[in-house]
Order: structure tokens, then sequence, then C-alpha cells
């Protein structure tokens, strides 16, 4: 998340009601001792900007979604969204498989063909 998430309540329900770890930057503008809020304040003084920095892995991964299948879903109950969600991951990740395996055959041919033409 963003600096925009950053405030005790969104820390708090992380913590307490998803128990999840809360990885959100503090705001530019405030300095560590201004800080407020119990869960502000250990993120702050604990900010692990390794697992920070991998956001951008999950922010790609679903503009690939949106993108390639489109933003909005079809369903309209809860649970049938959340199946329509699993079969788009799932579309995804067997397209990305399809277009990886193509390419190393591809590749390969193209690279086996040059070198039988070089000998």
């Amino acid at each position: 998340m963003d600096h925009g998430y950053d405030s005790e309540k969104m820390h708090r329900f992380i913590r307490e009601s998803l128990h999840a770890d809360s990885i959100i930057p503090a705001r530019s503008h405030l300095f560590s001792t201004n800080v407020s809020g119990k869960y502000r304040k250990e993120m702050t003084e604990n900010f692990d900007s390794t697992r920070y920095r991998k956001w951008i892995l999950v922010e790609t991964k679903f503009s690939i979604l949106k993108r390639r299948f489109g933003a909005d879903l079809k369903s309209r109950k809860f649970q049938t969204q959340k199946k329509e969600i699993s079969c788009t991951i799932i579309l995804a990740n067997l397209d990305r498989f399809i277009q990886f395996v193509w390419r190393m055959v591809f590749y390969r041919a193209i690279y086996s063909r040059q070198t039988l033409i070089e000998r």
C-alpha cells in the first residue's frame, strides 16, 4: 500500500481483523517522532523497505489482468465473483505458460536452424 493508506485505523484493521502485517510507509511530511498511534509508531520504527518494494509485482499483475481480461466482473453474487476471479487468474497463468512454451519452442527451432546453416 502507498502513503495514502497510512492511518491508525487502516493499520489496526490489517493487524487485528486480517491478522497480517501492515507495510505502509509513513507520509513524507511526517517525522517518526510526530507519528501517533500504536501501530503507526511500530510501523515507522520497524519499516521493512525490502518487503515494501515487492508491491510493484502485485500491482503489475493486477494491471495485466485488467488490461488482458477486462476490469469489470459479470457476476452479481459475491460467491460467483470469487469464482470468476479465480478462473481469470487460472486463465492468465495458463496464457503466460503457453506464451513461455511457445517462445521456448520457437526460439529453440530458430537457434537450431541457424546452427545447422552455419555448419
